[in-house]
Formats: C-alpha cells, sequence, structure tokens
C-alpha cells in the first residue's frame, strides 16, 4: 500500500462522509488534486472505499470507509493517554493484540496491510508521547 493511499484512508477513517475538497484540504498539500482524484477512484475500484453523492449538494461526493473496514480500524485508534509512561504502554500492548486477533480473520490483502498501516501509525504516535 503506498503511503498517499494510507493517508487517503486514514482520513476518511477519521472524518467519515468527508467530501473530496474537504479531504484534499486535511492533506495539506501532501498530494495533488489531480492524484487525489486518481487515488479516490482506484481504492473505490479495490472496494476500500465508497462514494456517495451528498443529497443536498449534486456535486459534492462524500467518501466512506468499507463498513467492516471503518468497524475493524476504529478498534486501532489509540485513546487519549493521561498518565504518559504506564499508559503507553498498555494501549500499545492493546493496539498490537487487537491487530493480532483480527489479521486472521481480514481475507483482502489489501485492506490487512491498511490495519497494519495504522497499528504502525497508532504506535509511533504513541511513542512520540514518551519521547
Amino acid at each position: 500500500m503506498l503511503d498517499e493511499e494510507f493517508e487517503v484512508l486514514y482520513e476518511v477513517l477519521l472524518y467519515p462522509s468527508i467530501n473530496v475538497n474537504k479531504l484534499y484540504q486535511s492533506l495539506n498539500g501532501k498530494i495533488s488534486k489531480v492524484k487525489l482524484i486518481s487515488l479516490i477512484k482506484r481504492l473505490s475500484d479495490l472496494g476500500l472505499i465508497r462514494t456517495v453523492r451528498d443529497p443536498r449538494h449534486k456535486q459534492r461526493i462524500m467518501l466512506f470507509l468499507r463498513e467492516d473496514i471503518q468497524a475493524l480500524a476504529q478498534r486501532f485508534l489509540i485513546e487519549p493517554i493521561n498518565d504518559k509512561g504506564r499508559d503507553v504502554v498498555k494501549e500499545a500492548e492493546r493496539l498490537i493484540r487487537s491487530y493480532m486477533e483480527v489479521a486472521s480473520s481480514v481475507r483482502d490483502p489489501v485492506a490487512k496491510e491498511f490495519l497494519k498501516k495504522l497499528v504502525t501509525v497508532e504506535v509511533d504516535r504513541l511513542l512520540s508521547l514518551v519521547m
């Protein structure tokens, strides 16, 4: 999975129903708009995201992760940490344990790669709290 694909999926995970323009803005220029449209098409063709026309604004397209991926990925978003030392270790263990439990049941290799990268990014965020 390309880093750009992960970035798009991660933003859609955090902000379900985000529209293409908001997604482009939230990526802060990491990806050109032309490239973003291409990535959305590719991820849609892979079945990882679905596009829905906004009923209030016919030209606006809202983006959603596939429902099973959204449900699984929600388990891997870190919780706010109060006590930086002890809670970070527990949260990292929880993330890794959860991934190990889920990974064997995910048949789609691209979805599995997204979840793996998500756990890696979240553990990295945890480590940055203590460093």
